[in-house]
């Protein structure tokens, strides 16, 4: 992933590239909840990685599976709390990552970083304008050195 950096990468443990059958289904599940599609970024990160675990030091991040994006949305009431929002993961420390899909344009889609408690557009902790930022965010929010 060229916009990631390495040092964000290395925190992360890759898992086998998503299959372009799971990546279709998570489409369709975007097309079909929200009428739109997703960043290129994360679609970019599904061919490269279909989820991954974070290892530390600082990032302990969890995405999600493309095969499992739609049922975890779902599960935690983002239809209904948050309409708009997929959710791909969490910081595993109990807050949750996601697109926010209402601007409806993929190149204008934000990502963000939520306590599931209070999964409100009015409560998000941190925007970012792509998975790498959101990523090198979650790194310095965590780093032991500050």
């Amino acid at each position: 992933m060229h916009d990631i950096p390495p040092a964000i990468l290395n925190q992360l443990e890759l898992k086998p590239p998503a299959t372009e059958q799971a990546i279709e289904q998570l489409l369709a599940f975007a097309k079909t909840t929200y009428e739109t599609s997703l960043p290129e970024d994360y679609l970019a990160f599904l061919r490269f990685s279909d989820g991954c675990c974070g290892i530390g030091p600082n990032l302990f991040v969890t995405f999600e599976p493309a095969a499992e994006i739609g049922e975890t949305t779902i599960g935690y009431g983002a239809l209904e709390f948050a309409p708009g929002a997929v959710i791909i993961g969490s910081d595993g420390c109990g807050n949750i990552i996601g697109i926010d899909t209402r601007p409806a344009l993929p190149d204008r889609m934000t990502y963000f970083w939520v306590d599931p408690i209070v999964l409100d557009w009015n409560e998000i902790a941190l925007r970012t304008p792509s998975l790498a930022d959101l990523l090198v965010s979650l790194d310095r929010y965590y780093c032991d050195d500050e």
